[in-house]
């Protein structure tokens, strides 16, 4: 999850952290390991969610993609992120990045809708040299 959005709060850190265990079962749920994942007693294994900057998601992506077995992984982009700023600041944020309409609020404040990297998942067994390699550094989420 990243820790460098300062607008991600914990609601929506915790809808990010549903969008990516979704996109997992989604487009691995057929392989081997996440199906066993799935299939423990109370439906789900363990999760942990770890705090990132947008920099180390790509670059535990790449890795990842780089490892001669597969590792299940993937990137979270919201389309509609959304983020608050103060109308003067919303007058020099460019157009093209916005993917929604903007909110004007009545306290000189406007939400705005952005595509965002959120976070990612990177499916590894408990203990792991791909565990240790490809997340081991990286401290829990708060």
């Amino acid at each position: 999850m990243r820790n460098d959005l300062p607008s991600l709060n914990a609601g929506k850190a915790m809808a990010q952290a549903a969008h990516a265990a979704n996109s997992l079962t989604a487009e691995w749920g057929h392989t081997n390991g996440v199906q066993e994942w799935t299939n423990k007693e109370n439906q789900f294994g363990t999760t942990i969610v770890l705090s990132v900057t947008k920099a180390d998601i790509e670059h535990a992506l790449r890795r990842a993609q780089m490892r001669d077995g597969v590792v299940p992984h993937g990137p979270v982009w919201d389309q509609t992120y959304p983020f608050i700023t103060t109308t003067e600041i919303a007058a020099l944020v460019p157009k093209r990045i916005l993917t929604a309409p903007s909110i004007v609020k009545e306290d000189n404040k406007v939400i705005m809708f952005r595509r965002e990297l959120t976070c990612a998942y990177i499916f590894v067994l408990d203990g792991s040299s791909d565990q240790k390699e490809l997340v081991g550094g990286y401290p829990l989420h708060p």
